[in-house]
């Protein structure tokens, strides 16, 4: 039995025995476009069948290691296979944290992915995140956090090419030469946003939430932020930047963070879609073929009976206070607002709740982006040696303890503790820094851009 037989299998309750499926398995390559393309953590998204899918979770246990290695399924955190059409798998499986990438982590999705750009039979790649209430709610902060605080010289050097290391993940994704697909349903965050934002397919669902908390901590937004955000209509990647505010479902199509949009009930039919695919080895065609597949599937417009979360008055308001250069101004200009007041007030409460140095670090990157016309690689190098920085300030270490370390979370005392206290000179010498200290990423694809060369705000 080849892998494109298993693939028609019909399960039945007569069927359904695992002993049985285990005789199917003694040719492991029957495990490509089989068990293993049915088995997705808690989601079983291939196939129906009558009996949950745990069944087959122990029918996985089960398997010879050789069955295991073929079908690409393992015990780490992310799990890989290639479906029969070639189409590349990736699971992110750590449910339990939202599928928070660790460090090694970002070292497997960086080196499998690596190895399946050169990969012939690996037609294009989807990814998407285990359970139903995250794709992916970033880096597992708190790793990071705690190696901070042991002020150890060689546990910072790791942790700097660490973060180096995760960039080498974004511009991968960015630069990908096959189709990459993202169903981001649920949470996506921080990391999470740097390992699908940057891809050519980005699939929403009524429960996607993207954005980039990372003034919250007293970080600032990595994962090439400052190159997408930018590309986002009006001043509103500004806005979402600096108060870690999220898209909701519709929100992603309508400002092209996502290209399509899908109900999570109807998931199984588009992966269905997706599976019936017959890939070739021109990528062109590959991309219009999965283009045409998502087009039927899923939205690529907004219904008449949606309304934009900061559309109208909130629009006018975040293009006219968040175009400013600096943090002082966009408060100022807040501050004198008439209209929509709460909104208004909320947003203030909220910049005043952030790193005051993080939002001026923040604001610099986006302005530097944005004013020198940066390319993926500079963004992301920037990022690389920004965070050597930004690690040996204060307000990181604190923030993490504060909000997510702490039980119950408490209130970060920052330093400094205000907007005004942080000088401009201060974020200069930041910038000056980072300019001569440079941070090296090693890239693996040598592919450039300033803008994306599938698009981003007109979804393709």
């Amino acid at each position: 039995m080849n892998g494109v037989m298993w693939a028609k299998v019909t399960f039945t309750s007569s069927f359904w025995k695992k002993e049985r499926l285990l005789a199917l398995i003694s040719n492991p390559r029957a495990l490509v476009g089989g068990v293993a393309d049915y088995v997705r953590g808690k989601k079983p998204l291939r196939w129906t069948a009558p009996e949950s899918s745990h069944i087959l979770t122990e029918l996985l246990e089960e398997m010879p290691l050789k069955a295991k290695l073929a079908a690409g399924v393992s015990n780490s955190l992310v799990k890989y296979w290639v479906g029969s059409n070639g189409v590349g798998k990736i699971l992110l499986d750590r449910a339990n944290k939202l599928n928070a990438l660790t460090h090694d982590m970002s070292i497997s999705l960086l080196e499998q992915l690596d190895r399946w750009k050169n990969d012939s039979t690996v037609k294009a790649v989807l990814i998407e995140g285990a359970g139903q209430k995250a794709f992916c709610a970033g880096g597992d902060i708190t790793e990071s956090a705690n190696q901070v605080g042991t002020n150890d010289p060689k546990l910072f050097a790791q942790m700097v090419d660490d973060f180096s290391e995760e960039f080498a993940v974004n511009h991968l994704v960015a630069t990908f030469p096959k189709p990459y697909i993202s169903i981001i349903d649920g949470i996506c965050m921080g990391g999470g946003v740097g390992v699908s934002i940057h891809g050519p397919f980005r699939i929403a669902t009524e429960r996607t939430k993207v954005a980039m908390p990372e003034t919250r901590i007293g970080f600032f937004c990595d994962v090439g932020s400052s190159f997408f955000l930018s590309k986002i209509g009006g001043n509103l990647g500004r806005y979402l930047a600096l108060t870690s505010d999220t898209l909701d479902g519709y929100d992603n199509l309508l400002t092209g963070v996502a290209t399509h949009y899908i109900e999570s009930k109807n998931l199984e039919s588009l992966y269905t879609e997706l599976n019936s695919l017959q890939l070739n080895g021109n990528e062109k065609e590959n991309y219009q073929e999965i283009k045409a597949a998502l087009d039927k599937c899923c939205r690529s417009t907004t219904p008449d009976s949606y309304v934009f979360k900061f559309g109208g008055e909130k629009a006018k308001i975040i293009d006219t206070c968040f175009g400013r250069q600096r943090v002082e101004e966009i408060v100022m200009n807040l501050q004198a607002t008439k209209s929509d007041r709460s909104f208004v007030e909320s947003t203030l409460r909220t910049l005043n709740e952030r790193s005051p140095t993080s939002l001026k670090i923040t604001l610099e990157l986006l302005n530097r982006a944005k004013n020198d016309d940066w390319t993926i690689k500079k963004a992301l190098i920037q990022d690389a040696s920004l965070s050597k920085v930004i690690l040996q300030l204060p307000d990181y270490v604190e923030g993490v303890n504060a909000r997510l370390i702490s039980k119950p979370p408490r209130k970060p005392n920052w330093s400094p503790s205000d907007i005004p206290s942080v000088s401009d000179k201060s974020i200069a010498e930041i910038f000056q820094q980072i300019d001569t200290d440079v941070v090296p990423v090693k890239f693996r694809t040598d592919t450039d851009y300033n803008q994306y060369p599938w698009g981003f705000s007109d979804k393709n």
